[in-house]
């Protein structure tokens, strides 16, 4: 019973509840320890839906959380957040780089296209990072700002296609 509360029954990953409950924790245990949040929304997921049905977009969240566990491995915590929503912890990293190499990874893993069902998926992910010794000490502030960062990226690759047009 405790592994289905604590766990995505479609991903098998993590789900928000113990994700939220490991950050609380790591946040009390080593208040001066820097470690970074990624919140990240797969962009094109609901044209899949519309497009191939949600079956294959179930199968698609499953092979993202596959990916997204692949790159980060035992550098850090992938959970779902909910609908195609994922988060990721880097505990204590040394510098920055490590962090944005991190996220430039998973930025390329997710942008390899996806064959399901004999069709080739293509997606990306917007990605908004929040870091704990600058962006806030408690769960609800990183989770806010790295919301409010995905949605700045978001914007920007809304406004830069258009500009291409």
């Amino acid at each position: 019973m405790a592994y289905l509360a604590y766990h995505d029954s479609e991903t098998d990953l993590s789900n928000r509840r113990l994700f939220k409950k490991r950050l609380s924790l790591l946040l009390e245990e080593s208040k001066n320890e820097s470690h970074g949040l990624m919140l990240l929304d797969l962009d094109g997921f609901k044209h899949v839906n519309d497009s191939f049905g949600h079956n294959i977009g179930d199968q698609l969240l499953i092979e993202a959380a596959k990916r997204l566990k692949y790159a980060v491995g035992d550098r850090g915590f992938v959970a779902r957040w909910g609908g195609d929503e994922f988060t990721v912890l880097q505990t204590n990293f040394e510098c920055r780089a490590d962090f944005t190499s991190l996220v430039e990874l998973i930025k390329d893993v997710i942008s390899e296209p996806f064959m399901i069902a004999g069709n080739t998926i293509f997606i990306s992910a917007s990605i908004g990072m929040a870091f704990s010794l600058e962006d806030g000490d408690t769960v609800e502030a990183l989770i806010k700002n790295a919301d409010a960062a995905m949605y700045r990226v978001k914007n920007q690759a809304k406004d830069m296609s258009c500009s291409q047009n």
